[in-house]
């Protein structure tokens, strides 16, 4: 006889799995460049910037795009300033399927 199975709790890692901040983060950094008359391609972000921490990332920008004339440290915090203000002005896209999955658990 198979026992029903009642689930009293979900754990979800947000970003990624819930919403897709990637494409906010990449919409970001772009806004920071376009100062510099420089921007970031798809192939460039999946390597060296998903999933990496934003000081890291501004490193890798400044030390493969020489137009970039600023710290390694202001670079991250105007792409932080950049990115608090899309969280407060704009919706972050749910990856595929979330909505089911939460109708479902609740």
């Amino acid at each position: 006889m198979k026992k029903n199975t009642m689930i009293n709790a979900a754990l979800f890692d947000f970003d990624g799995t819930l919403v897709n901040t990637d494409t906010v983060h990449f919409a970001c950094w772009n806004k920071c460049l376009s100062v510099y008359g420089t921007s970031l391609n798809d192939s460039f972000y999946s390597r060296h910037c998903s999933g990496y921490l934003t000081i890291d990332i501004a490193e890798k920008i400044i030390r493969t795009k020489p137009q970039v004339s600023t710290s390694i440290e202001a670079l991250a915090q105007e792409k932080e300033s950049h990115y608090e203000e899309w969280i407060a002005s704009k919706k972050i896209p749910s990856m595929p399927g979330v909505r089911e999955v939460l109708i479902f658990l609740r």
